[in-house]
């Protein structure tokens, strides 16, 4: 296996590209990130005129543009008027706006700067030979968008997807996170065989479907991701990297998990989900849609969350007693529980996981006592039934004798 090494200095010279343009408009790395979008980059600051000839030099945008590409467009605004420049007319556009500041002298000059992905994502996927269906500058940016309204939007724009699998770079992360349903890979460090065996996610569909039956003849679902299996986010780390995406899509994961087992899940506003485990009398659980969800696990062991395990063990055999006992067990532990109910609940799986198997065993176990019990009763109401049958025969049998050779007498 070998690093795609042209591709490292791509990610290398874009991320350059970028810091040197944050510091061109004097803003901070956090500011950066946080005006990344899912198809672009919209970075705005101003300037006085002195710092614009300073800063937005011939050499420093030429370096822009040869990183960049069509993906970059500038706008200059001053008081005299404003500028457009592209990859085709920078030289012209910044010429005549030098001249501008310099013989006008131009107090103060605003800058947004927009820097799409579109070429960006074209020119990646040459180099691994499949589609990225959606690239990110920084893990951060994507880190601040694991939120359950984050993954609607995902599925909106038809990044996620049920059908196919989904591919999601980082330009400067490192290391490999896999699903049935989901790649994550670290651009920085990607190696050429990341991308031969990518997994179809139609066997694990078939089994969600059953899954998704079962739920909706004892749950009514009334809010977004009813479609989405939690297994989309259960994710295998094959390189090292990209730990805080990991446990945030494993987080995900957890709550989606936990949700199955409720009877009603619906929105309550924008922001707040409210799930109710049994009926009747059952606390409701809030479960805020726009921050980020961590799986409590110290380490990432390979295990898949706890979480999921409860939720696979009780749906995977298609057994509503299972199901009925996790509920039941799910009531039990928040019913006095003066903590956020969704955070005590994904920190109790593991318990609750051994709880369900011993409870499930009793269960079994009374029920095959009740088996025997009913069967020896069975047995013992049907012994007397012989010797009944043989007093009979030898009461009724002289009369029936008798009976019939007096009919033949007569006869």
């Amino acid at each position: 296996m070998q690093i795609v090494t042209n591709l490292s200095a791509l990610c290398f010279e874009i991320l350059s590209c970028m810091r040197d343009l944050a510091g061109a408009m004097d803003i901070s790395p956090t500011y950066l990130s946080q005006n990344e979008h899912l198809a672009e980059c919209v970075l705005s600051s101003f300037c006085s005129g002195d710092e614009f000839v300073e800063r937005f030099t011939y050499e420093r945008v030429t370096a822009w543009y040869r990183a960049l590409g069509t993906d970059l467009t500038i706008q200059f605004d001053t008081p005299e008027g404003q500028l457009v420049v592209s990859q085709l007319n920078y030289e012209d556009g910044l010429d005549k706006l030098h001249r501008m500041v310099e013989e006008i002298e131009v107090d103060r000059v605003s800058i947004d700067i927009t820097v799409r992905k579109e070429d960006l994502r074209t020119r990646i996927a040459a180099y691994i030979g499949v589609p990225i269906d959606a690239l990110f500058l920084f893990e951060e940016t994507l880190l601040d968008r694991l939120t359950l309204d984050g993954v609607q939007v995902l599925l909106d724009h038809k990044v996620l997807s049920r059908e196919r699998h989904t591919i999601v770079g980082i330009l400067s992360g490192t290391g490999l996170l896999t699903s049935t349903y989901l790649t994550v890979v670290g651009l920085s460090d990607a190696l050429s065989a990341d991308f031969l065996q990518l997994r179809s996610p139609a066997y694990s569909e078939r089994k969600w479907c059953h899954v998704q039956m079962l739920r909706d003849t004892i749950a009514l679902w009334a809010t977004p991701l009813k479609e989405i299996a939690p297994d989309m986010f259960v994710m295998e780390q094959q390189r090292q990297g990209l730990e805080k995406i990991h446990r945030a899509l494993a987080g995900i994961c957890d709550v989606l998990s936990i949700l199955q087992f409720c009877v009603s899940v619906n929105s309550y506003d924008s922001k707040i989900w409210r799930a109710t485990p049994t009926y009747p009398s059952s606390r409701i659980i809030d479960v805020a849609s726009n921050v980020p969800y961590r799986d409590p696990s110290d380490s990432l062991t390979g295990l898949a969350p706890a979480a999921y395990r409860l939720y696979r063990w009780a749906f995977s055999a298609e057994n509503y007693d299972k199901i009925d006992v996790v509920r039941d067990l799910l009531q039990r532990d928040i019913a006095d529980s003066q903590a956020d109910l969704l955070d005590r609940l994904i920190e109790a799986a593991p318990q609750l996981l051994e709880s369900a198997r011993a409870n499930y065993k009793i269960l079994r176990h009374k029920a095959f006592e009740a088996y025997l019990r009913s069967r020896q009763e069975a047995k013992r109401r049907s012994q007397p039934l012989p010797s009944q049958l043989e007093k009979a025969c030898r009461t009724y049998e002289p009369i029936c004798c008798s009976e019939y050779f007096n009919s033949l007498l007569a006869w």
